[in-house]
Order: C-alpha cells, then sequence, then structure tokens
C-alpha cells in the first residue's frame, strides 16, 4: 500500500483471497496482478492477466461499492466487480 498516492496492490498466483490489517479483504477468481486505487467517490480497480488470456475476472470486496460493473455480494455483503481482460502476447 502506498499511503501518499492512495494505491494499494496484489499478486495472486492462484484464486484466493487476501486481509488487508485495518479489516476486510479482497479475493480473485483468477491468477492476476491487481491495483486498486482510491478516487473521491470510489474506487478504481486495474488487473492484468500474467497468462496474457482473455478472461472473466471476479474480483470480491469487502466494501459496498456502487458503480458499472460492481454487483452487491449476498454472501459477504460487499461487493463482485467483473472484468473482462482481453488476450495478447
Amino acid at each position: 500500500r502506498h499511503e501518499g498516492l492512495g494505491i494499494t496492490g496484489a499478486v495472486f498466483y492462484r484464486p484466493s483471497r487476501v486481509a488487508f490489517a485495518g479489516g476486510g479483504f479482497v479475493a480473485a477468481s483468477e491468477p492476476c496482478a491487481l491495483l486498486a486505487r482510491e478516487e473521491e467517490g470510489g474506487i478504481r480497480l486495474a488487473a492484468s492477466s500474467p497468462e496474457h488470456r482473455a478472461l472473466t475476472l471476479e474480483i470480491r470486496l469487502s466494501m459496498p461499492l456502487r458503480g458499472e460493473g460492481a454487483d452487491r455480494d449476498p454472501a459477504s455483503g460487499g461487493t463482485i466487480v467483473r472484468l473482462k481482460l482481453p488476450g495478447g502476447e
């Protein structure tokens, strides 16, 4: 986490979940590199696939968010965000 920039990064080598020191979590459905940047009124997510393959990545966050691509997660009360990643070399 970079406090000055408000950016948190995580690398997922397999589908898994990361807990934050202050509480909460982020989880990814596929191996990926994930950046989350706090912005006024929300969070901006950026992700990439280390395998360079097209896929729909499902990110689960413990916090409730609203916006394009964000759905409520009934299991945790948080948010599910689906990101469509392009393939490439």
